[in-house]
């Protein structure tokens, strides 16, 4: 998956490896590839968000998803499938996240949930 709604001109202005995974891994960036992946997650699903795939350090990509909190974040057991809100939004429950995702406006929202199932 690509980051969305993200400022290309920016990101390459970004000389720092570490400040780009951190723009990149805002759930603005993140929240809708990932929640788009969550919807229909099943066992060996694997997920990558890139902004390319080449691993010379110089060209600053980034494309290590270990380095991406929502991607390493606890999900637990869904609690069902995804679940049709309205025309254009879709969810998906797990023990520790809920997903929430818009495909009208490309937008996703991942909610965190403590160990009682409660939304943070």
């Amino acid at each position: 998956a690509h980051p969305l709604h993200y400022d290309t001109a920016l990101f390459n202005r970004m000389k720092s490896l570490d400040r780009r995974y951190y723009y990149i891994g805002e759930e603005e960036h993140i929240g809708f590839p990932l929640g788009y992946f969550l919807l229909t997650v099943a066992t060996h699903s694997y997920f990558s968000c890139r902004t390319g795939v080449d691993a010379n350090p110089k060209e600053l990509t980034v494309f290590d998803n270990t380095r991406f909190e929502a991607v390493m974040r606890k999900l637990g057991k869904p609690l069902g499938d995804y679940v049709k809100e309205s025309e254009y939004e879709y969810s998906r429950e797990f023990e520790y996240v809920k997903v929430r995702v818009n495909l009208e406006n490309t937008t996703g929202v991942l909610t965190v949930k403590d160990d009682r199932g409660e939304e943070l």
